[in-house]
């Protein structure tokens, strides 16, 4: 099982048929976005971030050449397009996008800037807004253990496939 069906079979089991909202950080060209819009048309509306910017310091996709983000950028924006206000492409950093996302949302899914020191600043940015029984989780789970360690250190993180985690917020 890959981390997108992994991620369906996570949603699927708490949400079911009941109406949710969320966010995703690290979009590129959208295939994990597509398959939750497909999979769920309760899912009323998705915020995905990526700010689609080379970064030669980068040990991850960051690194790839401007034109790899730039064509990433219209992949994304193309596949989302039939799905009208359901998906809004925020193309800046996670950082930026916290002001631009709501407070208070179903499900984020970290999937973006692998550095430990970004993931930390995603989970304080972004756990506040997962309300009470929902889902915060994500991808790369060996650099997120290190980050949730420090950030959120009495909390339960369950692992599974391809790397994932996810915690239910308390």
């Amino acid at each position: 099982m890959n981390h997108h069906e992994f991620v369906v079979s996570i949603l699927k089991h708490h949400f079911m048929d009941q109406e949710f909202f969320g966010i995703e950080i690290g979009t590129a060209e959208a295939m994990l976005t597509k398959t939750l819009l497909m999979e769920f048309p309760n899912l009323h509306k998705i915020y995905t971030i990526d700010p689609y910017i080379h970064n030669p310091n980068s040990e991850f996709e960051a690194a790839r050449p401007q034109e790899w983000h730039n064509d990433r950028h219209e992949q994304a924006k193309q596949a989302l397009s039939i799905y009208g206000t359901r998906a809004l492409i925020l193309p800046v950093k996670s950082d930026e996008a916290v002001s631009l996302t709501p407070d208070s949302v179903d499900f984020v899914w970290i999937d973006g800037d692998h550095l430990i020191a970004q993931i930390e600043k995603d989970i304080k940015n972004y756990y506040p807004k997962v309300i009470r029984g929902g889902i915060f989780g994500g991808h790369d789970y060996p650099q997120a253990s290190i980050a949730l360690a420090n950030v959120l250190p009495n909390v339960k993180v369950i692992t599974g496939e391809d790397l994932c985690w996810y915690i239910i917020k308390e």
